[in-house]
């Protein structure tokens, strides 16, 4: 039985970090990132050789901790994530990819807020007057598939279903369900064999549901429940049981290209759409409570030339733009609006020192602005800055089996230039979320270390280790100064290639 499993088992890999995260944009993974399936998320270009068919066994932790943060973000939030997909051609002219997956997401030290999704533009935010931990648990479902129609054309879908249940484990202990389903589709058309264009077209629904009922602790102490609608002035309410309804749709459509040569190499998209959030209060009678909308434009380019026989040179830009605005459904009422761009461009070289190890360098630059006006809550800001990051790494192959890439990254916040106006607010805001602002409006500094290594067994598979931690320190002289925050991350794949 064990010669008959050996004979199955065989893994093949042409190019090491395939499909591997390495902590670089635009160096050392470019040949599987410069199409418009992993460049544009055009469904229609799902496309692997028959090398490329295997199993995987992916597992995930992160851990987020420290005090630099908003008021609204969890002093510890650590997620663990495992999952087993596989993709396989079903014929000359189809192709398929799925993936089913279990999370567990766990926020310690969390103040007030019980809302899954809190750091979105949506200013309509519910909790209760208590600090402590949460955990939401939940299983996620991912199909691909994608069907040559003709020799140049071709169309894709790729469906997401995702459900979770979430707990306070500090009473009042409310409860939580979420329900997220999302779907694209994608035509392509090759020009040439170089030359491709697509369209794609996808939408989301995402519903939430937030329960607070009686507990045992109810008997000994008072239940308050918060409503925020902007930065001030929540809706303070003593009761025991309330169920808040959010209803979440979003709409989009793009278009994508790719080239590609033996000199050259690029992949581009652009895509536009809104998502709209409709949040409603109670189960008995659900009436309505808040409504956000945000209108959103994204595009991008990556590209990579092939300069001389051991010397790749890439390049990456990424722009997004949203505008959005809520208001209070039943008198018709502005509460908010609020503007926000970035522009992103990151360069990077990889040099190939002989046939053992490669180095390589990555420059970038990001510019960000964004401007908020709550009506609401009597409080308007705006803030613009720069980032400036570098990376450094270097690929070295111990042997053909084993490889293993380390590299450093650098980021510096800088050149701030933001406002704040607010006049005759309350506590709620003065002491606890106008940190929210100022948290944006702190220049800072991040130092990044990032490990990935890759060993190949000729008879079972291969197993992908990467580790990434990083560390924020605000700038003297701002209010976080003294504080910090770490991020740990682990990920473990094990992939195996059955013929």
């Amino acid at each position: 039985m064990l010669l008959l499993v050996l004979q199955l088992i065989k893994t093949s890999y042409s190019q090491n970090y395939k499909e591997v995260e390495t902590g670089f944009t635009t160096i050392f993974n470019y040949s599987f990132v410069l199409d418009s399936y992993h460049f544009g998320n055009n469904p229609a270009y799902l496309n692997f050789s028959k090398e490329d068919e295997f199993l995987s066994l992916k597992s995930n932790y992160k851990n987020d901790e420290g005090e630099f943060k908003k008021f609204t973000t969890p002093g510890i939030d650590r997620t663990y994530f495992v999952s087993a997909s596989g993709k396989k051609a079903i014929d000359s002219v189809q192709k398929f990819k799925g993936s089913f997956g279990f999370s567990k997401l766990e926020r310690k030290n969390w103040n007030w807020f019980f809302t899954r999704e809190y750091e979105t533009d949506n200013p309509f935010l519910i909790g209760d007057s208590t600090f402590g931990n949460s955990r939401i648990n939940g299983i996620s479902l991912n199909a691909e598939y994608v069907r040559n129609i003709s020799q140049n054309i071709s169309a894709g879908i790729n469906l997401d279903y995702a459900v979770d249940e979430g707990l306070k484990t500090v009473s009042p202990r409310p409860t939580s369900q979420h329900r997220d389903i999302h779907a694209k589709i994608g035509i392509g058309y090759n020009v040439t064999n170089q030359l491709s264009f697509g369209l794609t077209a996808d939408v989301t629904d995402k519903n939430e549901q937030i329960s607070f009922r009686e507990d045992e602790g109810a008997l000994t102490q008072e239940t308050i429940i918060l409503k925020f609608k902007g930065y001030d002035f929540p809706n303070v309410v003593r009761k025991k049981v309330e169920t808040r309804y959010a209803f979440t749709n979003s709409y989009s459509s793009g278009i994508t290209s790719s080239f590609s040569s033996n000199d050259f190499s690029f992949a581009a998209f652009i895509n536009a759409g809104f998502e709209k959030t409709s949040i409603k209060d109670d189960a008995l009678d659900p009436k309505g409570e808040g409504f956000w909308k945000d209108d959103f434009v994204e595009a991008g380019f990556k590209g990579a030339a092939f300069l001389l026989k051991d010397l790749t040179a890439g390049f990456s830009y990424k722009y997004l733009k949203k505008d959005g605005w809520a208001k209070y459904p039943p008198a018709n009422i502005l509460y908010n609006e609020r503007k926000s761009s970035s522009h992103k461009f990151i360069a990077g070289l990889e040099n190939k020192i002989n046939d053992k190890i490669s180095a390589g360098i990555e420059i970038g630059m990001s510019l960000f602005s964004k401007s908020e006006n709550d009506h609401y809550s009597i409080v308007k800001s705006s803030t613009k800055y720069n980032e400036w990051s570098g990376r450094v790494g270097v690929d070295y192959h111990w042997s053909e089996r084993l490889s293993s890439l380390v590299s450093y990254g650098f980021m510096k916040k800088a050149n701030l230039n933001y406002d704040l106006a607010n006049n005759a607010n309350s506590n709620y805001f003065n002491s606890f979320r106008r940190y929210d602002i100022l948290y944006l409006q702190t220049a800072f500094t991040k130092h990044s270390f990032s490990f990935t290594s890759e060993f190949k067994d000729g008879y079972f598979g291969a197993m992908i280790i990467q580790l990434n931690y990083s560390r924020i320190n605000p700038d003297a002289g701002y209010l976080f100064e003294n504080s910090f925050r770490n991020v740990f991350e682990v990920n473990l794949e094990y992939r195996i290639k059955v013929i």
